[in-house]
């Protein structure tokens, strides 16, 4: 009862009506003490994304991340980070939500999503015990991976996290529990070779909320700075087409641990 009064007393900004004004909403929030902002998001994500008429996978460009949002992660001194471009997709997973939850903090991304990766090594920074007991609605790692795109290999360190809320009430979480996963890379990547060519950003922010108990709705944003060329970055259309396609990808496999 007392939670339910403090969400009660305290003001909240209200949740944007579109993808593009909640992709940033979910990002500024994130870090939140309480719950309540998230949870208004997902009640906006619902209508905006509307996964019970959702018949294939929605996608589109999303505007970049601010400097302000930017030092919300400590990135506020990147150099070029006008050079980022945005980009969506939401999606209907045919699996239960803590079934999506499990793989999305799972070490062996490189197992579960075979090919993807040459090489692959996640490492937990906080308690995965007291995580999955629910005493701590958070988990925190560190990826290190190697990929080769367009024949080119390229090292990368990703330090990931996932925030889990849980089933509060009918009117904050209608929806029931939801959570959040956050990727943000650290140092540049350059392409083995070269000194140019490499991935500078690369913000991730994926929201996980339910549809039916067998049924979860994934709704994905990356903001990302990546040179393959002196001409061809991560504006080009073919490379996100790319991304958002190995991100289906990936939900099929997801999909998979549930027959």
């Amino acid at each position: 009862m007392l939670l339910l009064s403090l969400l009660a007393c305290r003001s909240i900004e209200p949740a944007p009506e579109d993808i593009d004004g909640l992709s940033h909403y979910f990002w500024r929030h994130y870090d939140d003490d309480e719950e309540e902002a998230l949870a208004q998001g997902i009640i906006s994500a619902f209508e905006a994304i509307d996964p019970e008429n959702l018949e294939e996978p929605m996608r589109g460009s999303i505007s970049d991340l601010s400097k302000e949002e930017l030092a919300l992660v400590g990135k506020e001194n990147e150099p070029d980070f006008e050079r980022m471009a945005g980009i969506y997709f939401a999606n209907i997973i045919n699996c239960p939500i803590d079934t999506v939850e499990k793989g999305i903090y799972a070490l062996n991304q490189d197992e579960r999503h075979e090919g993807d990766y040459s090489d692959y090594e996640r490492n937990y920074t906080s308690d995965l015990d007291s995580y999955e007991a629910r005493n701590t609605n958070r988990l925190s790692w560190t990826t290190n991976y190697a990929v080769e795109q367009l024949t080119k290999r390229m090292e990368v360190e990703i330090n990931g996290a996932i925030r889990y809320t849980p089933e509060i009430d009918e009117e904050i979480t209608p929806h029931g529990s939801f959570f959040l996963s956050r990727g943000i890379m650290g140092d540049d990547s350059y392409f083995e070779g070269s000194d140019e060519h490499g991935m500078f950003q690369d913000y991730q922010l994926e929201v996980y909320f339910q549809l039916s108990d067998t049924q979860t709705v994934h709704y994905f944003t990356i903001w990302r700075d990546v040179l393959y060329t002196d001409s061809r970055d991560f504006s080009s259309e073919g490379l996100q087409i790319l991304v958002l396609d190995g991100m289906i990808d990936w939900d099929e496999d997801a999909e998979a641990e549930c027959q």
